[in-house]
């Protein structure tokens, strides 16, 4: 997950650094999550995802160094966390035995190894604390117009560096 969410981001920064500085629209946008808000992880015991977790959170930092060393040359460098969307992942979840559960977002059936349903109940409950108005999640067109929203609107003073949501602040959910 390190190489994919934060080395091969840096080297594409790199290649595409001389045509960034030249272009109309200055600004390098990453994919991130909420999964990497230390804050949030440590308040609602959000442990699950360690991994995808510290990749992210690496990323958040890559975007803050490129923004210092690079903000007097006018370029944002930003994450957005698109919050969470249907992107079909679990539609063929398969697991080694036939017991069939339900996704604790979607509501849609899925098939989960009974040895993940403890957890994927436990985390649901703690994204329930977190944010108890969250409808499920977003349908791809839906969360990248949000997206797309969000970095039009970005600014040096307000994004430059920072992790925001799809909602463009720190509400991931």
């Amino acid at each position: 997950m390190f190489k994919i969410n934060v080395v091969g981001n840096v080297h594409l920064f790199n290649t595409f650094l001389p045509l960034i500085k030249n272009g109309k629209s200055k600004k390098v946008v990453t994919i991130s999550s909420g999964m990497s808000d230390g804050d949030v992880a440590a308040q609602y015991e959000l442990f699950e995802g360690a991994p995808y977790s510290v990749s992210k959170a690496a990323m958040n930092m890559v975007n803050a160094k490129f923004q210092a060393e690079f903000k007097k040359d006018g370029i944002i460098f930003m994450g957005v966390c698109p919050g969470t969307v249907d992107t079909g992942a679990n539609d063929n979840r398969k697991c080694s035995q036939d017991d069939s559960g339900v996704d604790l977002l979607t509501g849609a059936s899925i098939i989960v190894a009974p040895e993940d349903m403890p957890k994927l109940m436990a985390m649901a409950g703690k994204f329930i604390k977190y944010a108890p108005h969250f409808q499920g999640p977003a349908q791809p067109v839906d969360a990248v117009r949000d997206i797309l929203k969000v970095i039009e609107n970005a600014n040096m003073e307000v994004n430059g560096g920072h992790l925001v949501s799809h909602f463009g602040n720190k509400q991931w959910l």
